[in-house]
């Protein structure tokens, strides 16, 4: 034998980081592992995630504010939350869009948004097992990682955009290691560009890479690439300051001028993260083992996934993080996951057994309601209980009596609680009404109810107005004016306080004016530059 051969090379020598870099870059030469073993892991990962999805498939109380522009859009009111006015409740316009086209056919608002997160969930694992991972049991792995994350699982469903990220997220990284091969980023740009569409700020998870990559490369083609890729994303935004005035959702307005101080958000946001360790260790400890691992194995080309990680982080905590738990925790996790199955580990089954066992012990034993042990009558929960860490809550575990998949039955179709019923009921009753819960309520009111959220995500004026009294992250309260209310039912402005009065007026003529009249245009720019 050969000294090369009776000497292998040290793992930490250049050489082999060499070999290394090069069978990371290589995308489609690693072809995933053929065979009856490797076929049985990657069923038994999908299998075990799908069970996951169906045991804790469920709907959230704000899938349904969506929900109510999407039934408004499609019965031609426009895209719109009050019929009467264009404002924009959601965050996620690709996400609502691609709802409508099935929601357009069947008008079913339970089994469309639960269906819909469901299939894009279960794809998202196929393609991390079957197309992403080099080796059966690094796929094996990340699919238990992701079904033993609470945060990942949970968001699986609830009808809000994260399954639509998680599968765009796998897109973009099939994408971005092909391209390492053709030289030509306008696919990922592209991807890039829906992720900025579906939710804003999960581009900080991939911006950072396509960044770099774009600095190593002639700048025209690297501004063409970026150029085609944003299109869709620049195409909204023109369509949102053309449509509703303003280039965001009326919704960050609401969660950002509130007059609560950044330190304080700061502090929320920080303890965002302790809800997560204390709720669901599992989800930030394998964030952070596998972005290590990852970097450990080859630096220089995925420190800037780890910015991105990190930026991602930073701006999580800034913003205070979320009412919900683990919502905004569950993207960053695929990342890593995704980075980390991409690895050619030649130990992986060595570590497979004591990586596993860690898994299910954080993501069962240590991990509260955790999802693999939900069914139709566990973990069905009082507001109170739900609660967590500094008013984060288990929101699934509230609303899974309401709108879980395994509570549905021919006789009591799902939705069903309380605030169903008084939506409902106020089809027949005053035409404005102030609510501080709006999802199920806006929804089954239908569209000759003007709902006023006493939180502001609906309401263009409340969200210009500071948060008064005590408030949860993600809910601050506005007082409504004086007068408002009256206004609203009159069409009269009849708001009692001048400044109050003048502002709802300029609102009014960005929210309800002709689209392309010269006093609305004025509107927007003095709001645009703060006049």
């Amino acid at each position: 034998m050969s000294r090369l051969h009776s000497h292998p090379l040290k793992p930490d020598s250049p050489r082999q980081h060499t070999l290394d870099d090069r069978a990371i870059d290589n995308t489609f030469a690693s072809r995933p592992a053929q065979g009856l073993e490797a076929e049985l892991l990657r069923a038994f990962g999908f299998g075990l995630f799908v069970i996951a999805l169906v045991r804790t498939a469920w709907l959230c109380d704000d899938a349904y504010i969506t929900l109510r522009t999407i039934d408004n859009f499609v019965a031609g009111y426009g895209v719109r939350w009050n019929v009467v006015e264009r404002v924009q409740t959601y965050t996620h316009p690709l996400w609502m869009l691609m709802l409508s086209v099935p929601y357009y056919i069947k008008r079913d608002p339970y089994f469309t948004p639960l269906l819909a997160s469901m299939v894009l969930s279960a794809l998202t694992v196929w393609l991390l097992l079957t197309r992403l991972a080099v080796t059966p049991i690094s796929g094996a792995l990340g699919a238990l990682v992701l079904t033993v994350s609470k945060a990942f699982v949970d968001y699986s469903t609830s009808g809000l955009e994260n399954p639509l990220t998680h599968l765009l997220l796998a897109t973009f990284f099939l994408s971005y290691w092909r391209s390492l091969e053709t030289a030509d980023l306008t696919l990922p740009w592209l991807v890039c560009g829906l992720l900025l569409l579906n939710r804003l700020d999960t581009g900080l998870l991939v911006l950072p890479a396509l960044l770099v990559r774009g600095i190593g490369m002639p700048w025209r083609r690297a501004l063409r690439a970026a150029a085609i890729g944003l299109a869709p994303l620049i195409l909204w935004e023109a369509f949102a300051i053309v449509y509703y005035g303003f280039p965001f959702p009326n919704t960050a307005y609401a969660k950002l001028q509130h007059g609560i101080s950044e330190s304080t958000l700061i502090g929320q946001g920080l303890l965002y993260l302790l809800d997560s360790i204390a709720e669901d260790p599992i989800t930030l400890l394998a964030t952070a083992a596998f972005t290590a691992a990852v970097l450990r194995a080859s630096t220089r080309k995925h420190w800037p996934f780890a910015v991105g990680i990190l930026l991602y982080y930073a701006y999580v905590v800034r913003i205070g993080g979320d009412f919900m738990s683990g919502r905004f925790l569950a993207a960053p996790l695929f990342v890593a996951v995704a980075l980390f199955v991409r690895l050619p580990i030649a130990s992986a089954a060595r570590v497979a057994p004591a990586v596993a066992a860690v898994c299910i012990v954080l993501g069962i034993i240590a991990t509260k309601r955790p999802p693999i042990m939900s069914g139709a009558d566990t973990f069905v929960l009082t507001p109170n209980a739900a609660m967590g860490v500094a008013g984060v809550a288990d929101e699934r575990a509230y609303y899974y009596r309401y709108t879980g998949l395994l509570r549905w039955t021919r006789d009591v179709p799902l939705p069903h609680n309380a605030t169903v019923d008084s939506g409902r009921q106020a089809r027949t009753g005053p035409p404005v009404v102030v609510r501080s819960t709006i999802g199920l309520f806006g929804y089954y009111a239908g569209p000759t109810v003007h709902v006023v959220d006493a939180m502001g995500l609906g309401d263009p004026l409340l969200a210009r107005l500071p948060a008064e009294g005590r408030w949860r992250i993600g809910h601050f309260e506005r007082k409504i004016p004086e007068g408002y209310v009256a206004t609203l039912e009159t069409g009269q402005n009849r708001l009692v306080d001048p400044p109050v009065a003048a502002r709802y007026q300029q609102l009014k003529l960005i929210t309800q004016g002709p689209l392309w009249a010269r006093r609305r245009w004025r509107a927007i720019a003095a709001v645009a530059f703060g006049r």
